[in-house]
Order: C-alpha cells, then structure tokens, then sequence
C-alpha cells in the first residue's frame, strides 16, 4: 500500500520533470469486467490513490445486507437494508512491460536512492521473463488506506490494519493480460470491518414511552417501554465474489434505568422492550415508583449489546451501549383517602 503511494510519487516527479515517458498502446489498457464489477476507481474513472499514470484500479465489490432479526426494518444506516461498496483493496494496471523496463532504468540512474526505489518494482528477472510480451500488463497491489469516519473510530483501525494485512498475502505485482484484471479476493478482515460497521450503525437508540405521561404519583408504578425494535438483535453480512462471507450480529443484553433520584426503585427487566400500557392491563416488568414529590424527575434508558462475527475476526469492541433522550415527568404526593 506504502510502496504504491511512494512509487506513485516517483512516477509522477518524473514524468513532470520530463524525465519519463509513460504510454499506452492503443486498445492494450484494461476492460472493464463483463459483470461491470470494478472497485477503487471504474475504467472509465481517473485513477485513485497511488500508481502509474492513467492506470486504473480493479477490486471486488463488497455486498451489505442489514437486518433487525425478527424485529422492524429501515433504511440502509438507520436499521435494514442493503447496499455495495468498492472494496478498498485492489490492483492498479502500470503498462506494458517495456514501459516497466523503461521506468525502472530511468529511476536507476539515480545513484543510491534509485536503487532503493527500484526495489519498489517488479524486479529484473521478472520483467525480463516478459521481455517481448506485448499483450500483457503489470498491476500493482494497492489500497486506499483512507477510514470511512473522522476521526477514525476502533473499527476504522481495525480496517486499516485488514489493507494491511491484504497486502502482505497478495502478490504486490502481476503481469496478465489487460482484457481480463486480477481480481482478488476480499479478506475476511476487510469483510469483517464493513459488517461490524453496519451492524453497530444499526444498533437504535431506545426511544422511551413512559405511563402516565406528564406527571405521577409517588409510590405508584410508573409504566416504561420502549418503541418496538429498540432490542430486537441487528445482523449484518458481508459478501464479494469468490470472497468468504462475513456476519457481524449484535443481540441486547440488558436494559438499565440512570439517574434515577435517591430511593426510587425500578424493575428494569423490560422483557421485550416493555409492554405497551393500555388501560386496565397488568403493570408488566418494566416500571419505576418513585418516593418522594418533584416538580421534574429527567433519567435515561440504556440498552447493552454483545457484538459477535461468525467467518471472520472481531474488528471492533465486543460491546456497544445504547442511551436514549432525558426522559422528564413530574412527580406529585400520592393522597392517602381516610373512611369512617
């Protein structure tokens, strides 16, 4: 990833300076895939990133799907749905393999720093195993190395470190014909951090509904639940083509009342986010009484989540907390009623 921004840079110096050349036969470049399926920039797109001039990049399409398991659906980022995304690693076409011998002569005569620099290329041997070979093209291993977020979150990192790791067990040159790119396979670290990240996105905020709304009485149940599909568990899975497919699956583990005054007590079960109230039905499981009068009493809602992944690694923190808004009621002295 490194070696393809610096030797991009390089390039570039020098092709400004006059100092290199770089062109590409009439119809030698690179097809677009039959299926349309290309990642970091599209052939017909200006390149991204490091590489050779006017070279394009190839890379799989990762495939997201989100869902509420039994729960409701939404749009893509706020609960459901599915959509694609460029996978961030890829190759990059360079040229023709002349043009490669050309490049890496023209660094060469720069004295120890272009040795350096050419060990950034396809070395010798391998460029003269292609000498006369004027159907084929070098590609180069890149990767955008740029976090979805800013600043960057935990999983972003954990994205960064996968193109890492991309790049270590991925050839960082190919020569084959431009008419058909390479393609790679997407790594299950890279598939992993798209599917934790759709998947945390996913996790609502609980919205609270309380009973009686506006004001209560002391050492009375006041009714709590949550709207539907604040708890139901949230999956998301991550696929490319001859890739392993990822699932990210965050289920809820709990739900806790906070700043609650001094002395009330609560159940805070919530089975199922609560039960709607409705007139003459059972208080439920989810309920606070309060002790003592106030014209304002605000708390919170939290729902805790555990993240788990199945077909690739964690990326991410293993649990997620969810807060809702101030929840605010006033709370008036409950009348004792006297008989003779």
């Amino acid at each position: 990833m490194f070696r393809r921004l610096i030797a991009g840079l390089v390039v570039s110096a020098l092709a400004a300076f006059g100092l290199l050349a770089v062109t590409q036969p009439a119809g030698a470049g690179p097809v677009a895939p039959a299926d349309g399926n290309c990642g970091l920039a599209c052939p017909t797109g200006p390149p991204t990133g490091g590489g050779g001039p006017g070279g394009k990049i190839y890379a799989q399409t990762i495939h997201v799907s989100v869902s509420h398991v039994g729960g409701v659906s939404g749009s893509p980022g706020t609960g459901g749905g599915s959509y694609s995304v460029p996978s961030p690693c890829g190759y990059q076409s360079w040229g023709s393999n002349a043009t490669m011998e050309a490049l890496v002569t023209v660094i060469g005569f720069f004295p120890i720093v272009g040795g350096l620099l050419q060990l950034l290329f396809p070395s010798p041997a391998e460029l003269h195993a292609h000498d006369g070979d004027k159907t084929g093209y070098w590609f180069g291993a890149t990767c955008k190395a740029v976090p979805p977020h800013n600043p960057p979150t935990s999983a972003d990192a954990a994205l960064l470190q996968a193109e890492k790791d991309w790049g270590k067990i991925n050839r960082p040159w190919v020569f084959v014909n431009p008419a058909n790119p390479p393609m790679p396979p997407v790594s299950a670290g890279i598939l992993s951090a798209y599917a934790y990240n759709a998947a945390v996105n996913a996790i609502p905020t609980p919205t609270v509904n309380i009973a009686p709304r506006g004001q209560t009485l002391t050492q009375a149940k006041t009714l709590v639940w949550l709207n539907r599909g604040n708890i139901s568990p949230v999956s998301a899975t991550a696929t490319a083509a001859n890739s392993p497919t990822v699932t990210v699956r965050a289920d809820n583990k709990g739900v806790a009342f906070n700043n609650l005054p001094a002395g009330a007590e609560a159940d805070p079960a919530c089975t199922n986010g609560g039960t709607p109230y409705r007139p003459g039905s059972s208080p439920g499981n989810c309920w606070i009484r309060f002790v003592a009068p106030s014209r304002g009493v605000s708390f919170t809602v939290s729902t805790t989540w555990h993240i788990s992944v199945t077909g690739g690694p964690l990326t991410g923190a293993d649990t997620e907390v969810r807060t809702s808004a101030p929840v605010t009621v006033a709370v008036a002295q409950s009348q004792a009623v006297g008989t003779r």
